[in-house]
């Protein structure tokens, strides 16, 4: 069950998490009230993080990046699927954070990834 899913069911499951959490958001996520992502960050007790790639629509993060842009689809109709974040630089994003979070929690390595916006991903917010 997600937030975003069933946002007014989980209340009581989220407010016994404490765990470590990291979201990675897309455009339109966090301002669509359907989302939940309002109502779910604040029940966080513990350490957590909210990435936002601007450009990037929720197939960002799938498998659409790179199967969509195969099809003859013009530059508008494709950026209705995966917006406009560049397929690699999705890809690139879905590599490093992940790792950086169980990196950080798992293996307890710091990691400047996690601590503010990087050079090296403009794309990214951190909400």
């Amino acid at each position: 069950m997600t937030p975003w899913d069933h946002a007014h069911d989980v209340r009581t499951v989220l407010d016994a998490i404490e765990d470590p959490f990291m979201l990675m958001t897309a455009e339109n996520t966090e301002d669509n009230e359907d989302s939940g992502v309002a109502e779910f960050l604040p029940l966080m007790h513990g350490w957590h993080l909210n990435v936002h790639a601007v450009g990037a629509l929720h197939g960002a993060f799938c498998d659409h990046q790179w199967l969509i842009p195969q099809l003859p689809l013009s530059d508008e109709d494709l950026a209705g699927w995966i917006g406009t974040l560049a397929p690699a630089r999705a890809v690139r994003i879905q590599q490093a954070y992940p790792l950086a979070f169980f990196d950080l929690h798992l293996r307890g390595r710091r990691q400047r990834l996690l601590e503010g916006p990087s050079p090296a991903f403009p794309e990214l917010l951190f909400t």
